[in-house]
């Protein structure tokens, strides 16, 4: 009966585990106001912090110690997926009142509650996909020779460590150089001259990080020799296009490096220190909301910038109609109209950029075909074939307007006589 009877124990407790750390699925709607790019993703962060509080009764706010949602909401964006799993948007979009609405479906667990915000990003990174990142350093460290290089090491180091993909320029140049010399050789001078222009896109985002700092020599700290720096950094990221994501200026302070004798490594670990540590505004708090931007756009929809040839306003009337209707467009927003020049429009879409540049193709009725797609511009132009068909079409009804007008001559001539 004993044994039986902690057999009967160790199977309660095995299936209560099992239990508290099973996965549970939620449906929640996120909510910020306004519309546009930070709306999305602090109505995201909200989603998802409701998730874990409804599915764990875990209040990631207060954990976190956040005092101000709004200004924080990276963070808990971030921190979140300490403990969600998986999630899907289910609908996304601005309601009458003002507010943006993100409503996901969710599967929470307790599993991983104590990720800090490095594992936390490569989680993400994981589950949506690492966005390219082109990092440039600039700044100067006084009394530390080739600055540039050691900040410019140090940011793609902390890049590396949350997971992200970077690109190196230099690298790629280098790459691309030989791909072109190989076309030109073999007679493809279009594409030689394509990857000469420089046109293509090779990365998401740009992060330029400029730093100031000065090496201020060796002092003693509680007996400790220490090796002294100051340091200040202005920090920016944006796409491609110049639009902004996030700016964060890290005011000059002064910070003791100990048990470092060599100048140059005191000055890499001062780097690490103000740059990536896991408070505060600095590049880490940076590549948190790169990545809350990639993932938010990833999923709610993204806005991508249509333009057309000189096509008359029917066709555009038609196809503005069209792509309202159709499903995955959130919204459209007219920007210019000249049916002698070019007309362009603004579209949020769930739709990647490819896929919504074919679907406008065939709501022109295949009159406009796809020039150029990126990842937030389309170029449509003329389909071939478009202009010769409404010649041929003009001029067989100019013979058969012809044609009826002898056989009514003919006809009257006949009465006559």
């Amino acid at each position: 009966m004993t044994k039986f009877f902690r057999i009967l124990c160790l199977t309660l407790s095995l299936s209560l585990c099992s239990l508290a750390y099973a996965d549970i699925q939620v449906i929640v709607t996120g909510q910020a106001a306004g519309s546009g790019k930070i709306a999305k993703q602090q109505a995201l962060a909200d989603a998802l912090r409701k998730a874990v509080r409804k599915g764990l009764g875990i209040n990631i706010i207060s954990k976190t110690k956040v005092t101000n949602y709004v200004l924080s909401f990276d963070r808990i964006f971030t921190r979140a997926f300490g403990y969600v799993k998986t999630f899907k948007i289910l609908s996304s979009g601005k309601d009458n009142s003002g507010f943006y609405n993100v409503k996901i479906s969710a599967t929470v667990s307790k599993t991983s509650s104590d990720m800090n915000d490095y594992l936390a990003m490569r989680q993400i990174i994981a589950l949506k996909g690492s966005p390219r990142l082109l990092i440039r350093a600039s700044g100067e460290i006084s009394d530390i020779g080739d600055a540039r290089n050691l900040i410019e090491g140090q940011l793609q180091e902390i890049a590396l460590k949350c997971g992200f993909q970077t690109i190196k320029m230099s690298q790629f140049n280098k790459s691309e150089s030989k791909r072109t010399k190989r076309d030109k050789f073999i007679g493809k001078n279009v594409s030689a001259a394509y990857r000469d222009s420089g046109v293509r896109g090779n990365y998401d985002f740009i992060i330029n990080v400029k730093v100031s700092g000065a090496y201020n020599g060796k002092s003693e700290l509680y007996d400790v020799s220490t090796q002294r720096f100051s340091f200040g950094a202005d920090l920016s990221a944006a796409y491609p296009n110049g639009n902004a994501i996030a700016q964060i200026t890290i005011p000059s302070k002064e910070m003791d490096i100990m048990l470092v004798t060599n100048k140059t490594q005191a000055a890499r670990a001062a780097l690490q220190k103000i740059l990536g540590g896991h408070k505060g505004k600095n590049f880490r708090a940076l590549l948190v909301r790169v990545l809350a931007a990639w993932v938010s756009e990833f999923d709610t929809g993204t806005k991508i910038t249509i333009e057309f040839p000189k096509i008359s306003h029917d066709l555009f009337e038609k196809i503005v109609d069209r792509l309202t209707k159709a499903k995955g467009i959130n919204a459209i927003n007219i920007r210019e109209f000249d049916k002698k020049l070019k007309s362009i429009i603004e579209v949020e879409s769930n739709l990647k950029a490819y896929d919504l540049s074919k679907l406008t193709a065939y709501l022109s009725d295949n009159k406009l075909k796809v020039e150029r797609s990126t990842n937030d511009y389309i170029q449509m132009s003329i389909a071939e074939g478009t202009d010769s068909a409404n010649l041929l079409v003009t001029v067989l009804g100019g013979i058969i307007a012809v044609i009826l007008l002898l056989l009514i001559i003919r006809s009257l001539n006949g009465r006559k006589s």
